[in-house]
């Protein structure tokens, strides 16, 4: 994606205890238009739960479908030790001192970094206009502005709210 382009699910982890547990829940939630609005600026307010929301995945069946299911991003070699040279995904000392791979596995759940279930739709934006606002309006002040794109289950494509949900 173009530097000023930003993707971000809606939903986040409601645990940072377990790199395993799925559990999540809307960034939305409790929000009732115009009435404490603000309850859900915390669900996204620190570093890994913006992590958390920029990271997610959409995932196709063999035939073409979308599903959903937990998923957990993790190196090719299976170990969640720094002895993984995969180039794509690896751990965090890999990356940052031995420059091997270029994203994070899911094993730090602090980070906002570990297993939740697939997604069929997220917010697309201007990253600068987002950056823009403060990191305690982020869902107040620009994000309940944002149109949410769903994936259509039967083609893959990229939908808005009124044409999946008549």
């Amino acid at each position: 994606l173009p530097e000023n382009v930003m993707v971000m699910d809606t939903r986040i982890r409601t645990s940072t205890d377990s790199a395993s547990d799925s559990s999540d829940t809307p960034i939305q939630v409790g929000v009732i238009p115009n009435v404490n609005s603000a309850a859900s600026d915390q669900n996204i307010d620190e570093d890994f739960e913006l992590t958390d929301a920029q990271t997610f995945s959409v995932v196709f069946s063999k035939s073409g479908r979308l599903v959903t299911h937990d998923v957990r991003v993790w190196n090719r070699d299976g170990v969640y030790d720094d002895t993984s040279t995969d180039d794509i995904f690896n751990t965090l000392d890999n990356i940052n001192v031995n420059q091997t791979g270029r994203f994070i596995q899911d094993n730090y759940p602090a980070m906002g970094l570990g297993q939740e279930p697939s997604r069929n739709c997220f917010w697309v934006f201007n990253r600068n206009e987002f950056e823009a606002v403060p990191a305690t309006q982020r869902w107040s002040g620009f994000l309940r502005f944002q149109e949410e794109l769903y994936v259509s289950p039967f083609t893959g494509e990229i939908v808005n709210k009124e044409k999946t949900n008549p």
